[in-house]
């Protein structure tokens, strides 16, 4: 969750304490706290303002009426959302574009330019801190020998280049599938996410053949008929979704036997991801990438994984 201090009176939000998600509206603003009324109640308490995030609904819809105003904005939004409904990534995507966006209407903005324009750092770093506030991530990672004006021409450049990869690779469901990950589905700053939309360039010159990481992607997006951790149809579906819940408690598999079911039943998934035609020769490209294998696993999964059971498992294939 990405934290936004100074929300104002009547202000609806999300609160994560720990807990399930809930959500109410701000009653009062204090120096560290919000006092919240509880949605659907007339009880108020009192909240750290780490817990509190603007919600979600008025936050997305602000979005697209950013996006309105850019060319090309809706489309994109339109694609986002599909393969957001598909891949379900962990890390929420419309966090990522939001920044981009923001940024980039930030550099447009003609009394910023102007500051930015007269050397006014003080300034500048200032709206630059207000807007990191607000979307949670960090914009400028440091100010040092920066000139203002440079700072704020970097702020619009990730949005048309991220616009420019989309295009690009949009005939291509899989490298387009893969570029957006790389772009949207992560909790990293303004640079980190500039550095990513630069990556169709490399996407779109690569061979169709696709590369392992790619392969794994498309495999993590695959609804499969059995629960990976125990066996049987209980708990089955997409598989990025069964990582994301771990091991099954109380059951008479302990922890190691149903990490060891699950690197084994991961196998046919990610060689149909690569082929329909089942081509287990792709066995040897698993074994070729088995550290990369289990770190994009080890990703999805919230404990502690050991990669001497993933090596048990390919040595016996």
């Amino acid at each position: 969750m990405q934290r936004v201090p100074g929300l104002g009176k009547g202000t609806h939000v999300e609160i994560d304490d720990g807990g399930p998600l809930w959500y109410g509206q701000v009653v009062e603003a204090g120096k560290d706290h919000y006092r919240i009324r509880i949605g659907g109640t007339e009880r108020v308490v009192t909240v750290p303002e780490s817990d509190v995030d603007l919600h979600p609904v008025p936050r997305r819809m602000k979005l697209q009426k950013n996006l309105k105003s850019l060319a090309g904005g809706t489309a994109v939004l339109e694609i986002i959302q599909a393969w957001a409904r598909r891949k379900k990534p962990v890390h929420d995507p419309f966090r990522t574009l939001e920044l981009m966006v923001r940024a980039h209407l930030l550099s447009k903005d003609s009394e910023v330019q102007e500051l930015a324009e007269k050397g006014d750092l003080e300034s500048v770093s200032r709206v630059v801190a207000t807007m990191e506030n607000q979307v949670g991530r960090q914009l400028v990672q440091s100010w040092d020998d920066l000139k203002p004006e440079v700072a704020i021409k970097q702020l619009g450049l990730a949005w048309p280049i991220f616009v420019d990869g989309i295009k690009a690779l949009e005939k291509s469901a899989t490298k387009l599938d893969l570029y957006l990950d790389k772009c949207l589905a992560h909790d990293k700053g303004y640079a980190q996410t500039l550095t990513a939309t630069q990556t169709y360039i490399f996407l779109q010159s690569e061979k169709e053949d696709l590369d392992f990481e790619a392969v794994m992607l498309k495999a993590l997006g695959t609804k499969v008929n059995m629960n990976l951790w125990v066996g049987g149809m209980k708990g089955s579906g997409v598989i990025r979704d069964q990582l994301k819940t771990g091991p099954v408690k109380e059951h008479s598999q302990s922890a190691e036997q149903q990490e060891e079911t699950m690197w084994t039943g991961l196998i046919a998934p990610i060689v149909n991801a690569r082929s329909e035609e089942q081509d287990w020769t792709y066995l040897s490209t698993i074994k070729e990438n088995r550290k990369l294998l289990f770190k994009l696993v080890q990703d999805q999964v919230g404990v502690k994984l050991h990669p001497a059971l993933l090596d048990k498992v390919l040595e016996l294939l």
